[in-house]
């Protein structure tokens, strides 16, 4: 006598098995996702990198900042603070394009790339291909518009206004790259560190404000030339802390609790 499967215990039965697999599957893709992860996290930061690297040259560090919903990344090296780089995802023809806009602190364009799209291969796809498309937005600012100040690819008019309206979106962001920097203590000229180079004060260090005899006028003065020179006269090189000065033409040495004072040559 064959078994009815027709039956609601068929039914149940082969929804509890059907659970159980579907259950199983999404286990495994979990640890699977657990697993790589970090890995692809690390992929994603580098091909980042690589792709800043591409528009502003050699880089020191980046910085990732979100502003008004956009990943803005602040782009240092150490001649100075390079720009920052807008990551925009427009709507082309196949999908969203992602691509990240560099942008000098003055606001105009340095350049950009294109880290995914689906646009039609041999078509939209050209956006990123094309060796005069993307370079023309190099030195631009302000509004963009195709068929105003820039030039479509032939065929893939919908791709390249997708481009540039990202490149709009990107230059909309208001983002002080200059001001960022000066917040990680750099330097917006030269992109060194600034922050804690203050010499070093405490309890044991003696201070003094030093008195110059300059024709007829007095003024207070401390001659930073002198600093860690000492006086050639007596081979002498002061300590960290300690400052030479000239009094007329005299060198004087003030120090840790300590107050010598020694003629030396006149000075240069």
């Amino acid at each position: 006598m064959s078994k009815n499967k027709n039956g609601a215990a068929y039914f149940i039965r082969i929804a509890g098995v059907l659970t159980l697999i579907c259950s199983v599957i999404a286990l495994m893709l979990a640890l699977v996702n657990a697993m790589t992860k970090d890995t692809i996290a690390a992929n994603t930061e580098k091909e980042k990198i690589e792709a800043i690297s591409r528009i502003f040259g050699e880089v020191d560090e980046v910085e990732s900042y979100s502003v008004e919903e956009h990943e803005v990344n602040l782009v240092l090296y150490k001649d100075g603070v390079r720009g920052y780089a807008v990551t925009v995802k427009p709507q082309g023809y196949g999908g969203e394009i992602e691509m990240l806009v560099g942008i000098e602190p003055g606001g105009s364009v340095v350049g950009i790339e294109i880290i995914n799209m689906s646009e039609t291969p041999g078509v939209g796809s050209r956006v990123k291909s094309d060796p005069d498309f993307l370079p023309q937005f190099k030195g631009m600012t302000g509004t963009l518009a195709v068929g105003d100040n820039v030039d479509a690819i032939s065929g893939a008019s919908i791709s390249s206004k997708a481009v540039t309206a990202g490149v709009n979106e990107a230059l909309s962001v208001e983002f002080d790259a200059a001001a960022e920097a000066a917040k990680l203590g750099k330097d917006a000229a030269s992109g060194e560190d600034t922050a804690d180079t203050e010499p070093e004060t405490g309890p044991d260090t003696e201070t003094e404000e030093i008195t110059v005899q300059t024709g007829t006028e007095e003024e207070t003065h401390i001659d930073s030339a002198l600093i860690g020179a000492g006086s050639q006269a007596y081979d002498y090189r002061p300590s960290d802390n300690a400052v030479v000065a000239v009094r007329d033409t005299t060198y004087y040495l003030e120090h840790e609790t300590t107050d010598t004072e020694s003629t030396g040559a006149d000075e240069a």
